[in-house]
């Protein structure tokens, strides 16, 4: 199951019991609604670096001193210097594996609406994250509900799956030119 989702649900419960308390309620979903972005970017961090390891893997044997190098320098908390988390899009991170394989990406995303806001919502959770911890977690103000915040974090985690899904049909696309003769290949 979502971790985000047992977030939710424990939150939830914990507004049920509290009723009609309105004044704790608020305060609750105050703590809350930050709580639920930390806690998504972090399973989102968590989830891209093992993606991005796998990748590597497929590439390089672990032993690999390429892949160690990779690891180290490319992914080993590295993750937010990944995206530019002041822009709405993830394209400084599609560049990082190669021209093609972002404007491939940017395709992908940019010619259905869902990936599209998959993207928007990764970047808020990411931007927002970045908010809370560099501008005093316990005071700083975010512009969501609690409810918009679950919604937002809810659909971003989809993002992880997306960039499966964009690693895999990039490596078909590939592995179809790169098993061709150079003749046979047009640009």
């Amino acid at each position: 199951m979502n971790p985000i989702i047992s977030l939710r649900d424990e939150f939830n419960g914990i507004i049920a019991v509290l009723g009609d308390d309105t004044s704790r309620v608020n305060s609750l979903k105050e703590v809350a609604k930050k709580t639920v972005i930390l806690a998504t970017a972090s399973f989102l961090e968590s989830r891209l670096t093992d993606l991005v390891l796998s990748e590597l893997r497929i590439r390089n044997v672990d032993a690999c001193p390429a892949f160690n190098f990779g690891k180290s320098m490319g992914v080993v908390r590295q993750y937010h210097a990944w995206f530019d988390w002041k822009t709405k899009n993830i394209n400084k991170f599609l560049i990082q594996f190669g021209d093609g394989f972002k404007e491939e990406g940017r395709k992908y995303i940019d010619n259905h609406a869902d990936r599209k806001n998959l993207e928007r919502d990764f970047m808020t959770v990411g931007s927002t994250r970045n908010l809370l911890i560099h501008n005093n977690f316990l005071s700083y103000t975010i512009d969501l509900t609690y409810e918009d915040s679950l919604a937002i974090s809810l659909n971003a985690c989809g993002f992880a799956d997306m960039i499966v899904e964009m690693f895999s049909n990039f490596h078909l696309v590939h592995n179809y030119y790169s098993n061709r003769a150079p003749e046979d290949v047009t640009a």
